[in-house]
């Protein structure tokens, strides 16, 4: 789970992979949507936990999922929920 890194350095890392391997598949189980009303407990949990979710920001909406990793240089993404 990326969220708990800082986003920029998150998009250095999926850049790298996407430059480096001819062939690379990339799996992350990601949280989303932390502006609904689940969303926000969810971070106030994690925060008053001590384990913030400070990369979720960057990313909030599933589909700005899909950006990430398109930017970064993988040719096919797809991002699903859980549902």
């Amino acid at each position: 789970m990326l969220s708990y890194v800082d986003a920029e350095d998150v998009d250095k890392f999926v850049g790298y992979i996407a430059q480096t391997f001819n062939l690379a598949f990339f799996f992350d189980y990601e949280m989303y949507n932390p502006l609904d009303r689940f969303g926000e407990l969810m971070v106030k949990n994690f925060q008053l936990r001590g384990c913030p979710l400070i990369g979720i920001g960057k990313y909030p909406k599933l589909e700005d999922q899909k950006i990430r990793y398109d930017t970064a240089g993988f040719k096919n993404t797809e991002v699903y929920n859980m549902l």
